[in-house]
C-alpha cells in the first residue's frame, strides 16, 4: 500500500542528508523510521493493557 506524505522542505532536507550519510534512499529512511515508530508504538500499547 502506497500513501502520499506531504513533508515541508527542512524536513525534505534533513532527510536528504541523513539518506547519503547512511547510504540510503529517502524512500528507505522514511519507511524504516515509520517502522520503528509503529512498533514502538504497539509496545506502548501493548504495555499499557
Amino acid at each position: 500500500m502506497e500513501k502520499n506524505i506531504d513533508i515541508d522542505e527542512v524536513t525534505l532536507t534533513k532527510l536528504k542528508a541523513i539518506s547519503a550519510f547512511e547510504n540510503l534512499s529517502v524512500k528507505t529512511l522514511m519507511e524504516k523510521a515509520i517502522h520503528i515508530f509503529v512498533e514502538d508504538m504497539e509496545m506502548k500499547y501493548i504495555n499499557a493493557v
